[in-house]
């Protein structure tokens, strides 16, 4: 099996497209249902403090979108554990995330996070209380 190496600005196209993807259908189906972003890090070790700064660049830009309601990042406890960082951020809706999210003013910020720091961000919505 061959494996492909992704460079970062490909890996941010494909996020951006799996976001219009699934915010377009999400959005389409339920129009004013707020979503959170949930986005769970894999950081190697000794790199937390660059995962950090990174976060704190997006989620500064994030925190002045309109339909920003929050966003907590989590740090795991156990040493094992394969996510040890996963962000939350709760937004009014998915078109106000996805607006965000493509805006140009994001390219200023950076390519996200590098290829040795795999994340799995995706939109949620609740179900059950």
């Amino acid at each position: 099996m061959e494996h492909v190496k992704f460079g970062k600005c490909t890996i941010l196209f494909l996020m951006l497209c799996t976001f219009f993807v699934a915010g377009e259908s999400f959005s389409s189906e339920k129009k004013d249902l707020s979503v959170t972003v949930i986005n769970p890090v894999v950081v190697p070790q000794g790199k937390e403090k660059e995962a950090l700064d990174i976060w704190e660049k997006y989620s500064e830009y994030f925190g002045k979108q309109p339909g920003f309601i929050s966003a907590k990042l989590h740090r795991s406890v156990n040493p094992k554990a394969k996510f040890h960082l996963i962000s939350v951020a709760k937004w009014k809706s998915s078109k106000d995330f996805l607006r965000a999210l493509n805006s140009e003013d994001i390219k200023k910020i950076g390519n996200g996070f590098p290829e040795d720091m795999p994340h799995y961000p995706s939109m949620y919505e609740i179900i059950r209380k």
